[in-house]
């Protein structure tokens, strides 16, 4: 699959940047890419919608057991 994203023109270096630190790590939220990069919290999730909607990535939602948010994370799928 990563060969897939790299050959694919239509996402920019930040999104296939993204993609990169995802597949290395598994599974990261959106504070962990903040982190690990320079770009802002809105410029990650534009990238990160991208990549979901072209299906090279999923999101998982995590709920404590009473419904309450706890965090996004996001996963290559393979």
């Amino acid at each position: 699959m990563i060969e897939k994203v790299y050959d694919d023109n239509m996402l920019s270096f930040k999104e296939k940047g993204l993609y990169t630190a995802i597949y290395l790590n598994e599974t990261m939220n959106v504070d962990q890419l903040v982190e690990s990069g320079k770009d802002k919290a809105d410029a990650v999730r534009s990238g990160l919608k991208k990549l979901i909607e072209k299906q090279y990535i999923k999101k998982s939602v995590v709920r404590e057991k009473n419904g309450n948010f706890v965090t996004v994370y996001y996963q290559v799928i393979e």
